[in-house]
């Protein structure tokens, strides 16, 4: 794996860092959960009954700390950097493309026996946070139901990615982390955001493989594919929800 730390002629060094990725994740969970308190009911009461209202509270809550994971990495590149396509390694091509969506589907294998692993030994089933509120929340209101399933599949994938293979990976490497380190070291941080305990381990594979996809093609486009490939099968779920 490499990746260029010193910026080619014409381009400054850019000016953000580690402290920006704690303003874009610090600032996503505070919104998050100032959505929370403020939306949604409590799914736990004796009398709870999902309405449509709640249905599309859950969908706001979904994307409202986006702002955040996508609007400060956005800002703080063009205000401290050489722009987001440069900084966030926001380039693509055909073959960056496609390698992304072999390494989703490898770590979305990987995922799955992980998975299967882990339930053997707990007798538990794991679920994903989304999959919980898509059923608890969202399944009222079918469009709202469907917006969920797009935002899931390709939404949270684009957000997530400029904020983690984008600004967090490249926060990393140009403190001058090794790659495969920074790799790692992002895909720790992208499952701990998740807030999903029982998960952790199937977040952490999975940000290595669209960590890995990241520093193979030095671009972020890539990862985003990668995410893509791994969260269709969830938003197809979500779908079906009953």
């Amino acid at each position: 794996m490499t990746e260029q730390v010193v910026p080619p002629a014409g381009l400054r060094v850019p000016r953000w860092g580690l402290g920006d990725v704690a303003v874009t994740l610090l600032g996503a969970i505070v919104i998050g959960n100032i959505l929370v308190l403020a939306l949604l009911p409590d799914t736990s009461a004796p009398t709870f009954y999902a309405t449509a209202r709640d249905a599309w509270a859950a969908l706001v809550v979904l994307m409202g700390p986006w702002v955040a994971l996508a609007g400060w990495p956005l800002f703080v590149t063009r205000w401290r950097g050489n722009g987001p396509v440069q900084d966030l390694a926001l380039r693509t091509s055909w073959r960056s493309a496609g390698l992304g969506l072999a390494f989703g589907v490898a770590g979305l294998v990987s995922a799955y026996l992980l998975v299967a692993v882990q339930q053997a030994i707990t007798h538990e089933e794991l679920s994903s946070r989304a999959a919980d509120v898509a059923h608890d929340l969202v399944a009222p209101a079918p469009a709202a139901l469907a917006l969920f399933a797009l935002a899931t599949a390709f939404g949270a994938p684009v957000v997530e990615e400029i904020a983690f293979r984008g600004l967090t990976y490249g926060a990393f490497v140009k403190r001058g982390v090794p790659p495969l380190w920074s790799v790692l070291a992002t895909a720790v941080l992208f499952a701990l955001f998740h807030f999903e305990p029982q998960r952790v381990l199937v977040l952490a594979v999975l940000g290595i493989w669209i960590g890995a996809v990241r520093a193979v093609t030095g671009s972020t486009t890539a990862s985003m594919v990668a995410h893509m490939a791994v969260n269709v099968p969830g938003a197809i779920g979500i779908l079906l929800v009953h």
